[in-house]
């Protein structure tokens, strides 16, 4: 072989070898191999809700408005609300006497609806003297999930030669258990277990000790029948 043809032959060699490497991707790594929630976390943050009440001077109880207003509050309490449910009253207004007897009688309808006393807090707050019609205050904290948003599109989808999931892969999944889940809460932690019910763990043991079923009895109007295609 002559110094020309060992020449040409080792800088096709090496060309081809550029052009393979130039076509080799690295390995996909640790960043590749996160998973949804790792790539789109939900975040849980604790927040306050408020509803504010006017109440005018003279003013002892709650109008019909205000009850309606006050009840579905109550309600997302018992839903998703952590602690106390608070009852702030405004002081040093020409409204203040009204408005305590307003407060009083709210903490009294919360009590009405089957929220235990001891989470009911009757409190103040400093308004300002000349406002005459300042609002007692309920509040209480709850969690709100949030998910970062989703619309990252700044790669072609029709060309992954890594084989790896697109930006948004799993954001939108994300982002609808946020706004699903009943009590964000419970992604920080589970809720407490209720107690057994003692009455049926005893039936099922009594029938389970004669030999009979175990299994609550059913009526014909709790069954029906999917399809009755033959």
């Amino acid at each position: 072989m002559t110094k020309l043809t060992k020449a040409l032959t080792i800088s096709c060699a090496l060309l081809s070898s550029t052009m393979m490497t130039a076509c080799v991707h690295e390995y996909n790594g640790t960043d590749q191999a996160m998973s949804v929630a790792d790539n789109f976390p939900i975040e849980v943050a604790e927040t306050t809700a408020t509803l504010e009440l006017a109440v005018e001077p003279g003013q002892r109880g709650l109008n019909t408005t205000d009850r309606a207003n006050l009840a579905a509050f109550v309600s997302a309490y018992k839903q998703k609300g952590r602690g106390q449910i608070k009852v702030a009253a405004p002081t040093s207004t020409s409204n203040a006497s009204s408005a305590s007897r307003v407060a009083k009688a709210i903490a009294a309808n919360i009590a009405d609806t089957g929220v235990e006393s001891g989470a009911i807090t009757r409190t103040s707050y400093p308004a300002s003297p000349g406002d005459a019609a300042a609002p007692v205050i309920v509040s209480f904290s709850h969690y709100e999930a949030s998910v970062n948003n989703c619309g990252v599109w700044d790669h072609n989808m029709a060309t992954n030669s890594r084989n790896v999931p697109w930006n948004n892969f799993g954001c939108a999944a994300q982002n609808n258990l946020a706004a699903m889940v009943e009590d964000p809460g419970d992604l920080i932690a589970p809720r407490n277990m209720t107690g057994a019910d003692a009455d049926r763990r005893s039936t099922v043991l009594k029938n389970y000790r004669t030999g009979e079923t175990t299994a609550a009895t059913r009526t014909e109007a709790e069954s029906a029948d999917v399809s009755n295609v033959e």
